[in-house]
């Protein structure tokens, strides 16, 4: 594993959930992610031994890992990013192009020209982590959780409303509050620890219902970025600007 692959991309995409996504898809999509960064549209190769490496699978077949990668990317269709503006409704997938050969043994992939200031107009908002690090999670609700912190890593805080926890984390509806108790927060929490220095979770209720979380923890290193402009970002949540 490079002790120096780092992933960033613009923060709109912590918003999207990943529906269905397993931990190891993550691993991969956001291996894919890194390697994309500042390409523009223009198509990027990467051998099996190269993407299995930063992305943790090193010790997985090349059988199982084209099955993993081919799983994500089927998954990563069903995600779009919708746009709806003056009566246009408007669909992109991320990328155009995604091709698994096992004779060359490389996948390559092109970024949606429409999209591609995700991964490469990265001077404004956005989240940057080692990847090393995001791969040692065990569990998708941790690594999902793990890219929102990070994202406010220079404040130490971080409050959202339970349906978007819900949405973004792709939490099951039948999941009581004790089930996120038991099947997100308690065991994210715990892994977290070692990362965010004395994070904690503070439930905000409106009578017995909890309706938001606040996240606390140490303020971390604030990444230097230029004084640009703001660019307004799409609402994944709401579905409008």
């Amino acid at each position: 594993m490079e002790s120096n692959e780092t992933v960033v991309y613009r923060n709109d995409l912590n918003l999207v959930p990943l529906k269905k996504f397993r931990s190891v898809e993550m691993d991969i999509f956001f291996a894919v992610c890194s390697k994309m960064k500042d390409k523009g549209n223009q198509d990027i190769r990467l051998s099996f031994d190269n993407l299995k490496k930063i992305s943790g699978q090193s010790d997985k077949s090349y059988r199982r890992f084209i099955q993993d990668t081919d799983l994500m990317y089927q998954k990563l269709l069903t995600l779009t990013y919708r746009t709806k503006e003056k009566g246009l409704t408007e669909y992109f997938v991320l990328f155009t192009k995604f091709s698994i050969d096992e004779n060359k043994q490389e996948v390559s992939i092109r970024v949606n020209p429409d999209l591609e200031y995700i991964l490469n107009d990265l001077q404004i908002e956005f989240t940057k982590y080692e990847l090393k690090e995001f791969t040692t999670l065990s569990s998708r609700y941790t690594k999902t959780l793990y890219r929102l912190l990070k994202q406010y890593r220079d404040t130490g805080f971080y409050v959202v409303n339970m349906d978007s926890f819900r949405q973004i984390l792709d939490i099951p509806d039948s999941y009581r509050m004790t089930d996120i108790d038991r099947q997100v927060l308690n065991p994210a929490m715990e892994e977290l620890n070692n990362i965010f220095k004395n994070i904690r979770v503070e439930k905000i209720k409106k009578g017995r219902s909890v309706v938001r979380l606040r996240f606390l923890f140490d303020k971390q290193d604030k990444i230097i970025q230029e004084d640009l402009p703001k660019v307004p970002m799409y609402n994944w949540l709401k579905g409008s600007n």
